[in-house]
């Protein structure tokens, strides 16, 4: 959406639609926004601890849910039905919870590394394959399904674990009853001798031919099992800015400057791996290290007397500024493998151990100036791509059909001959290589004949399909 609306930033169509939006959000107390959908505007929608919360994102995350709900209630589903339902009123009081939770967490120094996050993504079951992996194709589909993009779903992930370490903080030194205790104990320790048979199918004679009677009812029995489901054959065109970039030209004086003022981005500060015990008692936390510096495992301690688990030590590679400052310099001093002596901070006594150091550094021109040169093409791939959707849509405009407008813009039309709507073929393979962002959500949502509007293509590029024909089940 946000390449839509820039694509179209300066048309009479968007303004008259801003006009429209403004009013049913404002409706329900959302305020500036006709700034942004013409191409500028910056006011706040609500602040949260002195911070305005932009329009702009209120907007994206709208449109995003919007669009996820459109799946199940139809394409006519539009803004001021989300408003009457209370979406905006939901989407912003999230907004809102995210926006304190992530002030408390900066307040109190907690940090939830990209460490932490790719292991509860990988960790989660619906995202592995029959294999019991992490299965990144299954991964990518139920983000699609669900209208979210990677970037989305990982920050709305960091912000609750987030919310739970900060949970965990809160709650720490709570005892709980001794009778729920026991019960807890009690199931996670329950232990069971299971006694088993294996029958070989070499044991198995004179098994008897099914005959019709029989199968008939197997069939009529599992109609399920034997259901294909429904298939769409599709035709379409995308407009990618990575094909784009590789004939954009880029001066040498070009990369210098982008260099220079990308400076930060190549200069990598020093990260430490680092765990943490985190004590309100004082003496527990003298007793714990000196178990520790007697010998014991920094883990071990820490789940036998602290009651923490190793997702909850593990802070994992952080720098100097993730860090509270009475925290930072010891830790940042001291050699790899050490564990420091409790250091009292505003959220208690902290036990760390420094496990492995990454020094810092700034990457040389040399060694980045062909990154720098292709991410410079790129940019100026995005920005052509917009003339050449506009250029697509007006060959529309005139008359022709996909095909017909590709041709005349040099772009590849692709085909499907069949895909159901968890993205396989008729053989249950997985289709590859579809254009990013809903392709098919918005395949299933778009009439047999029709074409689909120009749609987004993830941050970079748009789609356009038209449905050729629908297999039932």
């Amino acid at each position: 959406m946000l390449l839509l609306m820039r694509k179209r930033i300066g048309s009479v169509i968007i303004k008259v639609f801003a006009f429209f939006l403004i009013l049913g959000f404002g409706a329900s107390g959302v305020q500036d926004m006709l700034g942004y959908q013409v191409g500028g505007g910056s006011g706040g929608v609500a602040e949260v601890g002195g911070e305005a919360l932009p329009a702009r994102a209120l907007y994206k995350d709208v449109y995003s849910e919007v669009n996820r709900m459109r799946q199940f209630l139809g394409t006519s589903f539009n803004i001021e039905q989300a408003r009457q339902l209370g979406v905006i009123d939901s989407v912003l009081q999230r907004q809102i919870n995210a926006a304190a939770t992530i002030i408390g967490a900066d307040d109190l120094g907690v940090v939830i590394s990209d460490r932490l996050v790719r292991n509860a993504i990988v960790d989660q079951p619906m995202f592995r394959g029959l294999a019991g992996n992490f299965d990144r194709e299954r991964f990518q589909q139920i983000l699609q399904t669900n209208g979210l993009t990677e970037e989305a779903y990982v920050a709305r992930l960091r912000e609750d674990l987030m919310t739970q370490q900060l949970l965990e903080t809160i709650s720490s030194g709570v005892i709980a009853p001794a009778r729920w205790v026991d019960r807890v104990h009690g199931f996670q320790e329950e232990s069971r001798d299971v006694e088993t048979v294996f029958v070989p199918d070499s044991a198995i004679a004179d098994v008897p031919e099914p005959n019709d009677t029989n199968l008939r009812k197997y069939f009529n029995d599992n109609k399920q099992t034997f259901t294909a489901p429904e298939y769409r054959a599709l035709t379409f065109v995308r407009l990618d800015a990575a094909d784009l970039a590789e004939e954009m030209e880029v001066a040498d004086g070009d990369v210098q400057a982008s260099y220079d003022e990308r400076l930060d981005e190549f200069t990598m500060e020093e990260r430490r791996t680092v765990r943490q015990i985190l004590l309100n008692d004082e003496e527990k936390a003298k007793e714990i290290i000196l178990q520790i510096k007697d010998g014991k495992d920094f883990l071990h301690v820490a789940k036998d007397i602290a009651k923490q688990d190793k997702a909850t030590v593990e802070l994992g590679e952080v720098t100097r500024e993730d860090l509270l400052p009475d925290i930072a310099d010891p830790v940042f001093t001291s050699a790899k493998g050490s564990v420091l002596d409790p250091i009292k901070s505003a959220l208690g006594w902290h036990i760390m151990q420094v496990v492995d150091i990454f020094p810092g550094g700034t990457k040389s021109f040399r060694d980045v100036s062909e990154q720098v040169r292709e991410d410079l093409a790129f940019q100026k791939a995005v920005d052509a791509i917009f003339d050449l959707s506009n250029r697509f849509e007006d060959e529309l405009g005139g008359g022709a059909s996909i095909s017909e407008a590709a041709g005349r813009l040099g772009l590849k039309v692709e085909n499907l001959e069949a895909v159901d709507q968890f993205g396989n073929d008729a053989t249950g393979t997985a289709v590859t290589d579809l254009p990013a962002g809903n392709f098919i959500a918005t395949a299933f949502v778009t009439e047999e004949g029709e074409d689909s509007a120009m749609t987004e293509a993830g941050e970079s590029g748009f789609f356009i399909l038209r449905v050729d024909g629908i297999t039932p089940p």
